[in-house]
């Protein structure tokens, strides 16, 4: 039963997705580019997959790992572009360099997403993709990126929609992450400012460094685990509540049952999790 559920699942998203492609064929070949340099770091580096018979109705989804700002790699994202690729939908999974206590923090990466998205508007005529209605979907560390880079440095308004899966949103001092683990998410919040956490107050980079207090919001999908003890889930409620006060278009799926990475996620919320996704993806790449 589970196995024709996820055919029928996928066979729904399919046809979701053919609908934005052009009736006429442009024979255009599938094109894929491994490590493709945005910047002179090791790290400045992005994977491009385009899929064949593109248009610039094609939508394009931009990833952005997790790792808590000093680790991770595009790698982690894997699962998700193989999952996303096959069905229609131009993948850019971008690296970034890792926060540290010396010189890279969140301004440090916020420069990396801006080159990374730079370069993609600039290879958009010769990869025939489209140049605007782009979404940003980031998990964990990465969703705080992605969240504040649609919020604060898309100045050019590439991006239509942002996802962020398990992101934190409000990293000054606030209840909801008093139920995080002090050695997970606040040990590393002095990484992504280059300041110290204080508990009773902490500096303004915190504020400068969270999506909650931009005021230029874009549609936000906001999917959280309701057994995150690492990003407890009220982060993303904050958000939710913020951009309905704002009358900003979002969406929020709990994943009942489920840690930082959605594991244990009863089967429902799972398959509410997937439509959700690519009900954004085909609505926000018009």
């Amino acid at each position: 039963m589970t196995t024709i559920k996820n055919f029928c699942f996928f066979i729904f998203l399919f046809i979701l997705l053919t609908n934005h492609k052009s009736t006429a064929q442009t024979n255009t070949p599938q094109k894929i580019i491994l490590n493709h340099p945005y910047g002179h770091d090791s790290l400045q580096m992005m994977d491009v997959y385009l899929v064949e018979n593109r248009t610039a109705q094609t939508p394009l989804l931009i990833l952005i790992h997790g790792g808590g700002w000093m680790a991770g790699d595009k790698v982690d994202f894997n699962f998700f572009k193989d999952m996303i690729f096959p069905l229609g939908v131009n993948v850019i999974n971008i690296n970034y360099r890792l926060a540290n206590s010396d010189r890279i923090h969140y301004k440090e990466i916020m420069n990396d997403v801006s080159a990374a998205v730079a370069a993609v508007e600039s290879n958009a005529k010769g990869w025939n993709i489209r140049t605007k209605n782009w979404i940003m979907w980031g998990n964990s560390a990465g969703g705080h990126l992605a969240l504040l880079y649609a919020y604060k440095y898309d100045v050019k308004n590439h991006l239509s929609a942002v996802v962020s899966f398990a992101g934190p949103v409000k990293l000054d001092n606030d209840p909801t992450m008093s139920k995080a683990k002090p050695e997970d998410v606040r040990g590393l919040l002095p990484l992504i400012t280059g300041k110290p956490f204080v508990e009773s107050s902490s500096h303004q980079a915190y504020k400068d460094a969270s999506p909650y207090y931009t005021r230029k919001f874009i549609p936000t999908l906001l999917i959280h685990g309701s057994k995150d003890d690492i990003v407890p889930i009220g982060q993303s409620e904050l958000l939710h509540k913020l951009l309905i006060k704002n009358k900003v278009p979002t969406d929020f799926v709990e994943l009942t049952n489920g840690d930082h990475g959605g594991h244990g996620a009863t089967a429902l919320s799972q398959e509410l999790f997937r439509t959700k996704m690519m009900q954004w993806i085909t609505t926000y790449s018009k």
